[in-house]
């Protein structure tokens, strides 16, 4: 793009760090940004302003954050006019925050946030901070990348991305608004968004390297002002080279039916196994196949890979839980620490496993000295969230925390009466063979689960039970 043959070293190393494909991408941006018209080409003195920027980006950014954007490209230009962008300041600023590092990436952070005077540095109040995050929720979800499947999980609502943005940035801002004690956390999101906190690049380097999504959303926007399709395509984990995407393919139809938002998917697609992120199955809910604990302990058990649980209460709250592993009917405690529980009402939480306990998952049925019903954390009586065998009725009890996942209560009363429920298949596993049919002592239970805990678990010859769905 010229770049590559500039005096100016910053603009070398810049270059350097781009692909073919990108340097031509960028080419293209510079060309189309001095001359609009397309009738002539640019030249070593070729510069645009910012209305030029705004045109150019207005697709992507909201006005405030191009603008504050074409300013922070000024401060790299060596013109006179420091209004205006030069083809060096240019390639320089793109290159920072595509495939810069943390430093230099906070570095455009703060000067998004919020107006500066040239010469003093941005101190971004909580509000400032919110609305950039905002805007690059609305901007990743309306991406000519994304929005394809925006549309499939239903859309997303300025309301939804306001709640993930104040989410994203609640622990940071707690933490130095009111000690950061997360017990008390879980109601901070009822109060107004504090107004007299301000943020250095120090504190938001930290946020950075805490909370995974926002790097992600900041470099898949601003990819898309600038590269083609075909380069937001080959977005990938540093490390591992392996595809990594912000929302999941849907692989059933539900998705437009859902109690989950695209805002709600992309949060929790951030924290679900890499394995699990690139497809969603929906395989049941009491929409579609009615309010049964037997007809979902079918389901559940055909999945033969990671599942989440999705309940939303009488009350509205919506919440439920990550299964590592195959749901199997025991009496014993199944999955690992990679499951959580999470709740998407008020505020956006994920809360994963602490090492109190490994009471990651429970399902049972048709016991007499054991609980019935599908548990995720805590103990008896007590679960971080429980569904009832008897299909209507749950809870929560955490008090004050759940022991397995340090969760708060998730629904708004502890014993909640279910309203709906949903299961989605992660990743790309295949289903399991349903079993109906097994040996004498398979069908008694009890003393199914007194052989599990001594050790020896039984079998017998079993006949597959067919699923009116699979035909």
């Amino acid at each position: 793009m010229g770049a590559e043959h500039s005096k100016n070293p910053e603009a070398v190393e810049a270059i350097g760090f781009l692909s073919d494909n990108e340097r031509h991408d960028l080419g293209t941006a510079f060309r189309q940004l001095v001359c609009p018209d397309g009738k002539s080409e640019p030249d070593a003195n070729s510069n645009f302003d910012v209305i030029s920027f705004q045109a150019f980006s207005r697709k992507v950014l909201p006005e405030d954050v191009s603008r504050r954007f074409h300013q922070a490209m000024c401060e790299k230009s060596a013109l006179v006019d420091r209004d205006l962008v030069d083809r060096d300041a240019f390639t320089i600023s793109v290159s920072h925050v595509t495939k810069g590092n943390l430093e230099r990436k906070c570095h455009y952070y703060v000067r998004l946030a919020a107006d500066y005077r040239k010469g003093v540095a941005p101190t971004p109040s909580a509000p400032h901070l919110h609305h950039l995050v905002c805007s690059l929720i609305s901007a990743a979800l309306s991406s000519r990348a994304l929005n394809p499947k925006v549309n499939v999980w239903g859309g997303a609502t300025k309301e939804a991305n306001a709640k993930l943005a104040r989410t994203m940035l609640d622990e940071m801002i707690f933490a130095k608004h009111a000690g950061g004690d997360k017990k008390v956390m879980v109601s901070f999101y009822d109060d107004p968004m504090p107004d007299d906190v301000v943020f250095a690049s120090a504190d938001l380097e930290k946020w950075l390297l805490e909370n995974a999504l926002m790097p992600r959303l900041f470099d898949h926007v601003f990819r898309s002002i600038f590269f083609s399709a075909s380069d937001l395509a080959a977005e990938t984990v540093p490390d591992g080279g392996i595809e990594l995407p912000l929302l999941p393919e849907l692989g059933s139809p539900g998705g437009k039916e859902s109690l989950l938002d695209a805002a709600s998917v992309l949060y929790l697609n951030n924290f679900v196994p890499m394995e699990c992120r690139h497809q969603w199955r929906q395989v049941f809910d009491t929409k579609q196949h009615g309010a049964s604990f037997a007809t979902m302990l079918q389901k559940l058990e055909k999945v033969g890979g990671p599942s989440l649980l999705v309940v939303c209460d009488s009350d509205g709250y919506i919440f439920g839980g990550f299964a590592s592993v195959p749901w199997t009917v025991s009496s014993q405690y199944q999955g690992d620490n990679s499951c959580f529980l999470f709740s998407l009402s008020r505020g956006m939480g994920v809360f994963r496993a602490c090492e109190y306990n490994n009471h990651f998952m429970y399902l049972n049925h048709e016991m007499e000295t054991m609980p019935n019903g599908l548990a995720m954390g805590g103990q008896p009586e007590y679960y971080g969230l429980f569904l009832d065998a008897d299909f209507g009725k749950g809870h929560s009890h955490a008090e004050p925390m759940c022991t397995t996942y340090n969760s708060p209560q998730l629904s708004k009363e502890k014993a909640f009466d279910i309203a709906r429920v949903e299961v989605w298949a992660l990743g790309e596993a295949e289903d399991r063979k349903v079993h109906a049919h097994g040996s004498a002592l398979d069908k008694n239970l009890e003393v199914q689960a007194m052989m599990e805990m001594v050790g020896k678990p039984m079998s017998g010859v079993y006949e597959p039970v067919e699923d009116p769905d699979d035909q």
